[in-house]
């Protein structure tokens, strides 16, 4: 692997992560020199896919934020433990902005 120390790196993350050489898309090896972006592009693409956390970690680290959140609201101690707690609904689909709704309410 040769070339700019950047591509190298995402090259190897590549290798160590999927056990195998970034296999770069038939047009890619087509064109006589194919752009830097491209390469970058593509195998940050890929690295992505491969990386995408489970529904389960994406729970997981929800019930961890949630638990930080009611740890910080609850060092206030004008308000009571009994009016704070967490609650776990099934996921929604991802807003089009690909921003996730946190739902709170004191009562």
């Amino acid at each position: 692997m040769t070339g700019p120390p950047r591509l190298e790196a995402f090259e190897s993350v590549y290798l160590a992560r999927l056990k195998t050489k970034p296999a770069y898309p038939a047009e890619m090896h087509a064109a006589k020199d194919p752009s830097l972006d491209a390469k970058l592009g593509w195998v940050q693409s890929a690295l992505l896919d491969h990386l995408k956390p489970t529904p389960a970690a994406l729970e997981t680290l929800g019930q961890q934020r949630a638990g930080a959140v009611r740890a910080a609201l609850l060092a206030n101690k004008d308000l009571s433990p009994e009016r704070v707690f967490i609650v776990s609904k099934p996921m929604e689909a991802a807003s089009a902005t690909g921003a996730v709704r946190m739902e709170m309410k004191l009562e």
